[in-house]
C-alpha cells in the first residue's frame, strides 16, 4: 500500500530540487536583466517613430501612469495629432545628445529636427524616463511637443495662401488666371422654409437636394454660419431668383478662371483640391490639405512654376489669446507667371472650325519650332471644374462617345495620303528615284510587284496621264507612285530613313507626345508599299508630321517644337533633305493646291501662297480626313496639320482641307 503524502525521505529531496530549481530561475533572471538592461536611447526612437506612423495610441501607451492620470488617451491624441497634424510635421528626427542618471530613471537631451507648412523646425529639449517594472516609461507633458509649450497653451498656424500665377498666351492673352465668381452659400439660421428652400436652390444650381443637405449637417456648422453651397458666375436674372430664397448669401471670391473655356480645355486642363494621395506623393513640397494642385494639361505640366509657396506662421498661444512666441515662419511667395507659344486667337478660330466634329489639329512656326495651336475637339471647359461637375455633368462627360476628356493632339494616328512627302523625302535624299522621272503608267490604275502578292494590288483613284513624276503624283495623289518608291528604297533604307526623321522617339514639348511608329512588319513588301503612301502600319501625331513639313520650308531642319516661350530654339533633326529637295516638294505641295480640280485646290485662297496635302486614311469602318497646309510667308510662315475623325460620310479629306482653308482665310 502506498502511503498518501510519501515517505520523509521523498519531501526532503523535493526540497532540495525545488531549491535548485529556484536557484537555476533567480540565476536567470539576473542574467536577463543584466544582459537585457532597457535602453532610454531605444525608447525615445520608438515614441518618435510611432509619432512619425501617427500611431498615438502607442505612444500614450509609452509614457508614465502618472502622466495618464494627468491626461487621458482621447485628450493625449487629440491634442498631439491637431498640433503636429495642423502644422504639417514630417520627417521628425531625434538626435540625442546625452543620457544622464535622474531620481527615478534617466534625463535626456536631444535635439528635434522636423519639417512643417513653415519649413524646417529645430529645438533642443529634455525628456525624463521613468524606471517602471524592468523597462522605462516618459515622463509626458505637453513641452515634449515644444519646449515652450504649457497645458493650457494652444498652437496656432496662420497661413497665407500664395497667388498661383497666370498662363499666358504669346501675346499676353490670359490662358489660365485669377478671376471673381460668386460663392452661393446658406445661413442656416435664416431659412424660413427649410425643405421648400432647398428644393428651389437645388433647381436653380443644378445640383442635388443630398449635396446641400450634406453641407449643412456638416460639424462645424452654426445657425449663424455662412455654408458654402455652390461657387459659380451667375448671371443677373439667376441671381436675383436665387436671392429670393430665404437664407441664401452671396460673397464674391476669387477663383482660377479659363477665358478660352472648351477651345483650350485640353491644353491648359485645370486645378482642384489637391487629394490625401496626391498630398502623400508632394510630401515636403509645401502643400497643405487646403492646396490646389494641376490636374491636367498645363496646369499640371508647369505645376512647380505657377503654384509658388504659401506664407506661414507657427505660434505658441497662451490661454489668454496672446502670441507667448513663434515658433517658425514663412513668408508668402507667389507663383510665377507662364507665357506660352501658342497663338490664343489661332487656338480659338482652329477649335472653333471642328464644330460638331471629332478630331485634332496642331500649327507649328517653321523657322522657330514654336508651337502656335494644339486642338483636341471635342474638348471641355476647365471653367466646370473649378465651380464643380454635378454628378449628371460628369457622367456625360465620361460617357460622351465623342470623348471629350482624352488629349487627342498627343496620340498618333494613320496618316494617309499626307505621308506621301515624307516618302518623297526619303526618296530623293536616298537618290533611288528624281523628281523628274517618270516612274511608268500602270493599266487598270493598279500595280503589284510581282506575283508573289498573289490578288493584292496597289490602285490608284485618277488617270492624269502618261507623265508619272513626282509634281504630278504629289497633285493627284498616286499611291502606286509612292508605293513603288517605297519598295526601291526597301525596308532597310525605309525605315532608317524614318528612324533619322524621329520615329520610334517619344518626344515632350511641354506635353509627352506618343512616340510616331511604322510597325514591326516592314519586311513584308506589301506593306512596306502601302507605307508609302500613309497606310501599312504607320502612325503619327499632327505635330511631329507638321514638323517634318517645316523642314520643306526652312531649308532642310527640323526644329524641335517647344510650347514655352522661354524655351531655346534648337534643331530637332539637322539636314533632314538638301534645300533643294526641299524647295521640289514644297513648291510640288503648293502645286497641288493652285492647281484646279484636285483635291487640295478646295485650299487655294488668291493671295496667300498656300500648299499642302490631303490625306484619308482607312481604320477599321472609320475613315479619318487629313488636311496639312502651309503658308510660305517668311517669317509669318505657319505649318497647320489638321485630321477629323468619322470624315467618311463628310467628304473625307474635303473636311479637312475646308477647315483648315477657313483658318488661313484669318490669317490673310
Amino acid at each position: 500500500m502506498v502511503k498518501k503524502g510519501g515517505s520523509s525521505l521523498d519531501k526532503k529531496k523535493l526540497a532540495i530540487i525545488g531549491g535548485g530549481v529556484a536557484v537555476v530561475i533567480l540565476l536567470t533572471a539576473g542574467y536577463f536583466l543584466f544582459f537585457n538592461k532597457p535602453d532610454p536611447k531605444k525608447i525615445i526612437l520608438s515614441y518618435v517613430e510611432a509619432l512619425n506612423n501617427g500611431e498615438y495610441e502607442k505612444m500614450y501607451s509609452m509614457i508614465t501612469k502618472e502622466s495618464q492620470e494627468a491626461i487621458d488617451e482621447e485628450t493625449f491624441i487629440k491634442r498631439n495629432q491637431n498640433i503636429y497634424e495642423g502644422i504639417g510635421a514630417t520627417d521628425i528626427v531625434i538626435t540625442i545628445d546625452e543620457v544622464a542618471k535622474g531620481e527615478k530613471g534617466k534625463s535626456v537631451t536631444y535635439q528635434t529636427t522636423m519639417q512643417s507648412d513653415a519649413g524646417e523646425i529645430q529645438f533642443n529639449n529634455t525628456m525624463d524616463l521613468i524606471s517602471v517594472g524592468g523597462t522605462y516609461k516618459i515622463d509626458w507633458w505637453s513641452k515634449l511637443i515644444f519646449p515652450d509649450l504649457t497645458v493650457n497653451d494652444k498652437i496656432n498656424v496662420e497661413n497665407t495662401e500664395a497667388k498661383r500665377g497666370s498662363i499666358y498666351d504669346r501675346h499676353h492673352n490670359a490662358l489660365a488666371t485669377q478671376g471673381e465668381a460668386d460663392e452661393v452659400g446658406l445661413v442656416p439660421g435664416k431659412l424660413n422654409d427649410k425643405e421648400a428652400s432647398i428644393k428651389k436652390l437645388s433647381e436653380l444650381l443644378n445640383i442635388s437636394e443630398e449635396t446641400i443637405n450634406t453641407a449643412l449637417n456638416a460639424s462645424w456648422v452654426q445657425d449663424d454660419y455662412f455654408v458654402p453651397i455652390k461657387t459659380m458666375v451667375l448671371d443677373e436674372a439667376l441671381e436675383n431668383q436665387v436671392l429670393e430664397i430665404s437664407g441664401v448669401q452671396i460673397n464674391t471670391t476669387t477663383i482660377r478662371t479659363y477665358p478660352y473655356k472648351n477651345a483650350a480645355g485640353i491644353l491648359t486642363g485645370y486645378v482642384q483640391n489637391i487629394t490625401a494621395e496626391e498630398l502623400k506623393e508632394n510630401k515636403g513640397k509645401g502643400y497643405t490639405a487646403n492646396s490646389v494642385i494641376g490636374k491636367t494639361g498645363a496646369e499640371y505640366i508647369y505645376e512647380d512654376e505657377l503654384r509658388g509657396s504659401n506664407g506661414c506662421v507657427i505660434s505658441i498661444i497662451d490661454q489668454d489669446g496672446n502670441t507667448k512666441s513663434t515658433i517658425k515662419s514663412k513668408k508668402v511667395e507667389d507663383g510665377k507667371d507662364v507665357t506660352l507659344t501658342i497663338d490664343a486667337n489661332l487656338q480659338a478660330t482652329m477649335y472653333q472650325q471642328f464644330g460638331k466634329d471629332s478630331g485634332t489639329a496642331s500649327a507649328i512656326h517653321p523657322f522657330t519650332g514654336e508651337i502656335m495651336a494644339l486642338v483636341s475637339a471635342p474638348s471641355y471647359d476647365p471653367n466646370d471644374f473649378i465651380a464643380g461637375l454635378t454628378n449628371t455633368q460628369w457622367d456625360a462627360l465620361n460617357n460622351d462617345s465623342q470623348k471629350p476628356l482624352i488629349n487627342r493632339f498627343t496620340s498618333t494616328y494613320v496618316p494617309g495620303s499626307t505621308f506621301k512627302s515624307v516618302t518623297a523625302l526619303l526618296g530623293l535624299e536616298n537618290k533611288t528615284m528624281t523628281a523628274s522621272e517618270n516612274l511608268g503608267k500602270e493599266d487598270g490604275l493598279k500595280w503589284q510587284k510581282d506575283s508573289s502578292w498573289g490578288n493584292y494590288f496597289v490602285t490608284t483613284v485618277t488617270d492624269y496621264g502618261d507623265e508619272v513624276n513626282l509634281k504630278n503624283a504629289l497633285i493627284y495623289s498616286d499611291n502606286t507612285y509612292f508605293a513603288k518608291v517605297a519598295c526601291r528604297l526597301g525596308t532597310d533604307a525605309y525605315t532608317s530613313g524614318l528612324d533619322a526623321l524621329g520615329f520610334n522617339e517619344s518626344f515632350s514639348a511641354g506635353f509627352d507626345f506618343a512616340a510616331s511608329t511604322y510597325g514591326s512588319n516592314m519586311k513584308d513588301q506589301v506593306t512596306l508599299a502601302n507605307s508609302g503612301y500613309g497606310q501599312g502600319d504607320i502612325l503619327i501625331s499632327p505635330l511631329h508630321l507638321a514638323s517634318i513639313y517645316s523642314a520643306f520650308l526652312n531649308g532642310g531642319k527640323m526644329m524641335k517644337p517647344y510650347l514655352e516661350i522661354n524655351s531655346d530654339q534648337s534643331v530637332w533633326k539637322e539636314n533632314v533633305i538638301s534645300k533643294e529637295n526641299a524647295e521640289i516638294i514644297k513648291e510640288d505641295l503648293i502645286a497641288s493646291v493652285e492647281k484646279k480640280g484636285v483635291s487640295g485646290s478646295d485650299a487655294y485662297i488668291e493671295g496667300m501662297n498656300i500648299g499642302g496635302k490631303t490625306g484619308t486614311a482607312e481604320v477599321g469602318e472609320n475613315e479619318l480626313g487629313w488636311f496639312i497646309g502651309f503658308s510660305d510667308n517668311g517669317d509669318q510662315s505657319l505649318v497647320m496639320a489638321l485630321m477629323c475623325e468619322n470624315a467618311k460620310e463628310q467628304g473625307g479629306s474635303l473636311l479637312a482641307v475646308q477647315k483648315v482653308k477657313a483658318i488661313f482665310e484669318t490669317l490673310k
